[in-house]
């Protein structure tokens, strides 16, 4: 377990240089230009994950938006027939909690 721990320290350092106290301000610029080309990069490569993340992570913005609104409005049948706030609370986490699953697991 020690060696697989070491072994992804290591990696994550040879990825990502750290600047030093002792370094001048043109290798930390140089360093610095390093970073943003490869955050270019990993823009271009990778564009389309970061398309289908955000379009969950606003589905999933949305169904919360709604299924609050449903659980909660003054005006909903689901307020009058589960007077219980906490039974509601609890329908409503099972909601969310389901929503997540299903984007999770996903076929995008």
């Amino acid at each position: 377990m020690n060696d697989f721990i070491s072994n992804c320290r290591s990696e994550r350092h040879e990825r990502r240089p750290h600047t030093r106290v002792g370094k001048s301000a043109t290798a930390n610029l140089a360093e610095s230009d390093e970073t943003t080309t490869s955050i270019g990069s990993a823009l271009r490569e990778h564009w389309p994950e970061y398309l289908i993340e955000g379009w969950a992570l606003g589905s999933f913005m949305i169904s919360v938006g709604l299924f609050v609104t449903i659980f909660e409005s003054p005006r909903s049948l689901v307020l009058a027939v589960v007077p219980d706030a906490d039974l509601r609370v609890a329908l409503l986490g099972i909601a969310i909690g389901t929503t997540a699953i299903l984007l999770i697991h996903s076929a995008w």
